[in-house]
């Protein structure tokens, strides 16, 4: 039950404006990941259906993973960062070990 407790008091404070210049960070983290990702999808999709140059066609392409895997990228880190920030705090070793 205390995790349960350190829960709902992580939601209180995030609730009351705890944190939020992290959450605004990881806004625009989410915002830029499916930017690129889309625009990594787009570009790959346009060079797929447009006859081009080989040497234009390798460098879209190229270019085409790159912008996804950023954007992909992108999208795991606020993703694991917005995990973190709503997480409870950890709770202390137990009153034995304590000094």
């Amino acid at each position: 039950m205390n995790w349960f407790k350190r829960w709902q008091q992580r939601r209180y404070e995030i609730a009351q404006g705890a944190d939020e210049d992290l959450f605004r960070d990881n806004r625009q983290r989410y915002q830029r990941g499916f930017v690129l990702l889309a625009a990594g999808l787009l570009l790959g999709w346009t060079a797929s259906k447009v006859q081009l140059a080989q040497t234009l066609h390798t460098v879209a392409t190229i270019t085409a993973t790159l912008l996804a895997t950023a954007g992909a990228f992108f999208l795991w880190w606020a993703r694991k960062v917005d995990a973190f920030l709503r997480s409870p705090e950890k709770e202390g070793p137990p009153s034995i070990f304590r000094r």
